[in-house]
């Protein structure tokens, strides 16, 4: 049964959206109206806030990333992500709320979203999840697999929901759109950040490319901005190893590896069958503050 957030705004007006009596449709104030896709999502991206005529990732990308992710690898990042929510859901007034309102941008096929929410509602009465991606292919697959959230698919510099009406909001490997953020997070909110570092899937890039060039990690500075405060960051790595040419494929299919690289470089990749690598990422977990937010 589909649970819907209470907080979600018209893409067009900035209204709240009530699901219809039928449960077909999202409708507001002024009639803008948004069906119920038969997987479960609703399609809040607006034909001007799009790049691209079926923008993010393709069917291809996502099949290969949720083959990838079943796999485990990235099983240590979700571990410590949960380390450090349970300590600041400790320290923190999320902890005390009886409900809490949790968005995942860029949520992609949901993996992250589903095992989060999951997590989070060991802490809660009840929480209302939302997960937005701008990749059609990928919300169908999140909504078809996990029935407990609100999926749509939006513009993660457009958010449809309302301001100061998120306790948490979680950017896994994605870009930032941080002023969204501020809008969309209460005071005290939790604000998590996990970005990928140098050592990152280094063999394989170093397999795909000529020359490599250094990530440049964010700033505590353009992380923070005006609203919020950095309350902790820990870098998580480790090693692992893809067997066989079909996981090295899904690997490179599910990133933008897999268009920027030369087809040769990737052939010969895949034909090794067996691959080392290391994942690098850093948590940055931020708490909304007290300034108030105003348009840019």
């Amino acid at each position: 049964m589909l649970v819907l957030s209470p907080y979600l705004s018209c893409p067009v007006c900035q209204e709240t959206l009530r699901l219809t009596d039928d449960r077909r449709s999202l409708t507001c104030q002024n009639n803008h109206r948004f069906d119920r896709a038969k997987q479960g999502y609703f399609n809040l991206l607006l034909n001007q806030h799009k790049k691209s005529k079926q923008p993010g990732d393709s069917l291809e990308m996502v099949q290969a990333r949720t083959a990838f992710l079943n796999l485990g690898h990235y099983e240590p990042i979700l571990s410590a992500l949960k380390t450090r929510l349970a300590s600041h859901l400790r320290s923190t007034s999320l902890g005390a709320s009886r409900t809490l309102n949790y968005c995942d941008v860029a949520c992609g096929e949901g993996y992250y979203t589903h095992a989060i929410s999951h997590f989070l509602a060991e802490y809660v009465e009840s929480i209302h999840t939302t997960g937005l991606d701008i990749s059609t292919p990928a919300l169908k697959a999140a909504s078809r697999q996990y029935k407990q959230a609100t999926w749509l698919v939006g513009n993660a510099f457009k958010l449809p929901l309302a301001q100061a009406s998120q306790d948490l909001c979680t950017f896994m490997f994605c870009r930032l759109s941080i002023d969204e953020v501020a809008r969309v997070l209460k005071p005290n909110g939790i604000f998590v950040f996990v970005e990928t570092g140098n050592k990152h899937l280094k063999a394989l890039r170093e397999a795909l490319y000529t020359e490599l060039k250094d990530k440049r990690a964010a700033s505590e500075t353009t992380i923070t901005s005006a609203y919020f405060d950095l309350i902790d960051r820990q870098q998580v790595q480790g090693d692992f190893t893809l067997d066989n040419s079909v996981d090295i494929e899904n690997l490179i299919s599910m990133t933008p590896h897999v268009w920027r690289s030369k087809k040769q470089n990737k052939r010969v990749l895949i034909e090794r069958a067996c691959l080392t690598l290391s994942y690098d990422v850093t948590l940055h977990i931020l708490m909304r503050n007290n300034t108030p937010y105003t348009v840019n």
